[in-house]
């Protein structure tokens, strides 16, 4: 008789399926041999992931750049909210205003 705290002796395969427990291991063996490095090297594998790379360092740069734009755009929204006279010169330079009492002389271009 067996004690309570003893475990169960382990079971042993039956003597027919023995190939089966052989053969498996070498046969997932090979399929892995031959099935990893063919999706690696496949078009989804390792080529989309250099592309994929690539276009990561690109949109990287991109946002670096726009980042950069965006601080100097609040620089210069900053500057109009505070400068009345940025504001002034603006008007002037990109929209054509003009004070009040000045004159614009223009003069054919020398082509």
């Amino acid at each position: 008789m067996r004690s309570e705290g003893s475990a169960a002796p382990p079971r042993r395969p039956a003597e027919g399926g023995s190939a089966l427990y052989l053969v498996l291991p070498l046969v997932l063996l090979g399929a892995t041999i031959v099935g990893v490095p063919t999706m690696i090297l496949s078009g989804e594998g390792w080529p989309r992931y250099q592309r994929l790379s690539h276009e990561v360092n690109v949109i990287r740069e991109q946002n670096e750049r726009l980042r950069r734009e965006v601080d100097a755009l609040s620089r210069q929204a900053k500057v109009l909210r505070h400068d009345p006279r940025e504001v002034g010169r603006i008007a002037r330079d990109e929209l054509g205003y003009l004070r009040r009492g000045e004159v614009v002389y223009q003069f054919p271009s020398q082509e």
